[in-house]
């Protein structure tokens, strides 16, 4: 079930934990487009004047504790910029968060192919990208991680191969 919250900025609007924003006054859903960085916004109006804001953003301050001040910029898990639903959508550091996009235009060149596992959480995954998307992680972390069995910033994880 999705669910609604106003957005405290812009009274006549609210989003859903489904990445989804709606003007109220009229239940029509506002479509999110893609600014020159490939960051996904949409335009509110609040008293007559237009504003942009970031669509990740809105959703994260609606949804998400921001545990630490520090991480300060949503991520998409699944690289998706414009799959804005809570479940992938995480706080990070605005460069870690970066370098996290990057990841997805130009893949870590020693990515390892072979399945790997999280040893705190016992999950499996095919390959160390796969690994690094779902707990929204660096793949040349996860792949340092279990040549050099340390662990990866920022949750402190650590990785073997299966």
């Amino acid at each position: 079930m999705e669910r609604w919250v106003g957005i405290e900025e812009f009274p006549k609007y609210s989003v859903s934990d489904h990445g989804r924003i709606r003007q109220d006054d009229f239940d029509r859903l506002i479509h999110p487009r893609a600014n020159q960085y490939g960051g996904v916004y949409v335009g509110l109006q609040r008293y007559g004047v237009q504003h942009v804001r970031s669509l990740p953003l809105i959703v994260a301050h609606t949804f998400i504790p921001q545990g630490v001040a520090t991480f300060d910029t949503p991520i998409n898990l699944n690289g998706d910029r414009f799959d804005c639903h809570v479940d992938n959508i995480m706080w990070r550091p605005r460069a870690f968060a970066r370098k996290y996009n990057h990841q997805f235009k130009e893949p870590y060149f020693r990515t390892i192919e072979d399945r790997v596992w999280c040893i705190e959480t016992g999950e499996r995954f095919p390959n160390s990208f796969t690994a690094a998307c779902r707990y929204g992680l660096l793949d040349s972390d996860v792949v340092a991680s279990i040549e050099y069995m340390t662990y990866a910033w920022p949750t402190y994880q650590r990785f073997e191969l299966a």
